[in-house]
């Protein structure tokens, strides 16, 4: 049973941390729909999961979050990468070629230092400078060609009529919290969820919550290896009894927004069914309980 639900926030964030080896055993650590598949593939595996490097950067799906989904404005914090940098390279000033040889070959000519551009690369010094200087600013650098499909995924979410109404009539990225109490009415567990698109009353669909996705193939057949793969179906269970505990709203269907990483960027749009959503709410109760068991053990 879940009990002292309610929502934190709105648009505030992107993404949930998904903590360290060493906090994710602690009573303090609240857990996500996430953290309750990865549990259920593996509890070691789960538990030694490391701690996010900030240096990775955001992926395809908290960018497109926090482009699409996050407060206004909130997505200007992500800066794209320039096309090339400046850096010092030995030059022949008679043929113009490059090397790290003091003296041209060619011209029998010595080399001296001048500014060339190349390439962006991830693994340049001045790059890393670049990047560090753009987090020390509280920004977070993107990979340009990452920043421009994300721009391209955005388009075309929004250019469908029935997507951007949905968005136009909804909160989104909302946080809620709450607590897991456990069959034996002794121990407890934190519990959160971050929920991408949670309607208004005005909306027709005001009784589904909805996760955006980003899915190499949204065909149905792909989606439901994807889902199933993923454990779609019980982290909607978590973040859908988590929002009904929170609000008292009925629930009845659980909506996922698809949009493919590779042009033409196709939509697809699925939904659970009443078969699914009472399987993924046992699953989801036997994994609660013996996450707790193996807290307290």
């Amino acid at each position: 049973m879940i009990t002292d639900a309610k929502i934190v926030s709105a648009g505030a964030q992107c993404c949930l941390d998904w903590g360290t080896p060493e906090t994710r055993t602690t009573a303090e650590y609240a857990v996500t729909p996430m953290d309750l598949v990865l549990f259920g593939h593996s509890p070691a595996r789960w538990r030694l999961r490391p701690g996010r490097d900030p240096e990775d950067g955001p992926g395809r799906h908290e960018l497109l979050r926090g482009t699409l989904l996050a407060a206004s404005g909130a997505g200007a914090k992500y800066i794209p990468t320039p096309e090339t940098y400046r850096t010092l390279r030995p030059v022949c000033p008679k043929c113009g070629s490059e090397s790290s040889a003091a003296t041209c070959r060619k011209c029998n000519t010595p080399r001296v230092n001048q500014a060339v551009e190349r390439p962006w690369s991830p693994q340049a010094q001045n790059c890393k400078l670049w990047a560090e200087d753009v987090r020390e600013k509280g920004l977070v650098p993107v990979p340009r060609a990452l920043g421009e499909a994300n721009r391209r995924m955005m388009d075309r979410i929004i250019g469908d009529r029935h997507t951007a109404k949905l968005l136009a009539d909804s909160q989104k990225l909302v946080l809620v919290t709450g607590t897991y109490e456990g069959k034996d009415g002794k121990n407890c567990l934190p519990l959160k969820a971050l929920i991408d698109i949670a309607p208004d009353e005005c909306h027709e669909l005001c009784a589904t919550l909805t996760t955006v996705l980003v899915v190499p193939d949204a065909s149905p057949g792909s989606w439901s290896n994807f889902a199933v793969k993923t454990g779609q179906h019980i982290q909607a269970a978590l973040a859908r009894q988590l929002f009904q505990a929170a609000t008292g709203e009925d629930i009845k269907h659980y909506l996922w927004l698809l949009v493919e990483a590779k042009e033409p960027h196709i939509l697809g749009r699925r939904r659970s069914t009443p078969e699914l959503d009472k399987l993924a709410e046992q699953t989801c109760e036997r994994l609660l309980e013996r996450m707790l068991f193996c807290r307290n053990s």
